[in-house]
């Protein structure tokens, strides 16, 4: 049986909240890409994913960037995982 800080219920409350933390994280910057997104222009929108490619294409795969512009479906999702982007691409 396992107790204390290898597992137990201390474990158990530990994974619960960090998905938690997780989750909220998530929301919050969804929040923030949808009030920012809903900023814009059409026009703006259109032109937002080569802006992002200009700004952060660094931190991209390279075969990403090589298919040129995102569809906008595709860039709200890198919009949302962008702070997670960054975070991996500091860890390497």
């Amino acid at each position: 049986m396992m107790t204390g800080a290898e597992g137990g219920v201390y474990r158990i409350l530990n994974s619960i909240v960090i998905a938690m933390s997780e989750e909220q994280a998530r929301n919050t910057i969804s929040s923030h890409v949808t009030d920012f997104w809903n900023s814009l222009t059409t026009d703006e929108q259109v032109k937002m994913p080569n802006t992002y490619i200009d700004l952060c294409g660094y931190m991209l795969p390279e075969d990403v960037i090589g298919r040129g512009s995102y569809h906008l479906a595709a860039f709200w999702n890198v919009l949302i995982e962008h702070s997670g982007m960054v975070k991996r691409y500091r860890n390497r």
